[in-house]
């Protein structure tokens, strides 16, 4: 062994651990970049979550007819949103929202291994309605992708297939959700999983609630959700969170009709 040349690769080493460490932090103190379409969406949970964390990060909303189209090949899987962090650029919604939770003062997403189990939880429930809207929400958009020609939604048989869908959804699956949802909130005391702070359940769950009162789908009307009081108390609640209430503030709901 030679102590003088070991030395030597140690102190290399860690210069060079040093250096990487350093770079590492530069990256982490840029802002992370959230690209999506000016629409709540598979964003603005994201956004939500930020924004609670106390965490400055860039909001970038891309055009989809001007802009998308150009973008698209440049993304990991072709889809948005998206979010840079440092000089990589990370996919998939859901995965991106779990990072955010848990960044600045980490309040959208408690690490406590119960608290944590909990949220996880409520967001897979939350995946199901969102699953469960998805033939009904995208037949009209892409209905080769369900089996049927590109021009379906024109046809009589399409507009049929699409009203009876939705109509369905509305009359079945909403009550069947927002019993599951109700249930949580009542044994959480205030969120789905908080008695005192929404977290990134909430923040999921939100935007989806808001689209359906919206006006803005055929065959949803704006009143499909009265008749479930709690649900609609909890919507405010969490709009009326001093956080989420300054961020809605400075974001007027350019889609809303109700």
């Amino acid at each position: 062994f030679c102590d003088s040349n070991s030395n030597s690769s140690r102190a290399g080493s860690s210069s060079s651990s040093s250096s990487s460490s350093s770079k590492q932090q530069d990256k982490m103190t840029d802002k992370p970049v959230l690209t999506y379409f000016d629409i709540e969406g598979l964003g603005e949970c994201i956004r939500l979550a930020f924004t609670l964390n106390e965490v400055d990060f860039e909001d970038v909303r891309v055009d989809f007819k001007s802009e998308w189209p150009a973008l698209k090949e440049k993304t990991p899987y072709g889809q948005l949103p998206t979010l840079k962090v440092g000089d990589k650029t990370f996919a998939q919604s859901l995965a991106i929202l779990m990072w955010a939770g848990k960044q600045g003062n980490g309040k959208a997403y408690p690490q406590e291994d119960m608290k944590k189990f909990e949220i996880d939880q409520a967001l897979m429930l939350i995946e199901d309605f969102a699953k469960a809207w998805t033939p009904a929400a995208y037949l009209p958009m892409r209905p080769s992708k369900f089996g049927y020609p590109d021009d379906f939604a024109e046809t009589k048989e399409g507009k049929e297939t699409i009203k009876a869908l939705r109509e369905k959804f509305v009359e079945e699956q909403i009550p069947l959700f927002c019993e599951k949802f109700v249930s949580m909130i009542k044994e959480s005391g205030g969120f789905l999983c908080s008695s005192d702070e929404p977290t990134i359940a909430d923040f999921h769950l939100l935007p989806k609630i808001r689209n359906f009162q919206r006006g803005i789908l055929d065959h949803v009307p704006t009143t499909c959700l009265d008749k479930f009081e709690d649900i609609n108390a909890y919507r405010d609640r969490v709009m009326s969170h001093p956080k989420i209430k300054e961020w809605y503030a400075a974001h007027p709901d350019k889609n809303a009709n109700a």
